[in-house]
């Protein structure tokens, strides 16, 4: 992300007196899900992905196979995985995701 300018995405932010969560996305892929660690696991990366399942049918993004934890939290929100690749920056496996909602 640090390579990379906000500018280029969508941004959603979660402002729960000062800001706790964002969503970064070009249409539905998910670029970047950042919740601030003081904060994680009270909800708010879910409420960004339940925002975005409301504008959107399908939504994929991806996460680094080294990060079980991340993986699991997408899992837990109907995300399957899709597809391996290779980070081409890093040589790290990167996973593909995937959510689809009702038709």
């Amino acid at each position: 992300m640090r390579e990379r300018t906000l500018l280029e995405f969508e941004t959603e932010v979660l402002d729960d007196g000062g800001i706790r969560a964002f969503l970064c996305r070009k249409g539905n892929f998910i670029e970047a899900l950042f919740v601030d660690p003081p904060f994680q696991q009270r909800g708010f990366g879910k409420q960004l992905l339940d925002y975005l399942k409301t504008q959107y049918s399908v939504i994929h993004l991806s996460v680094f196979a080294q990060n079980p934890r991340a993986i699991r939290f997408y899992q837990r929100e109907a995300f399957w995985a899709v597809k391996l690749n290779q980070h081409h920056e890093t040589g790290e496996t990167i996973v593909l995701l995937k959510w689809e909602g009702k038709q």
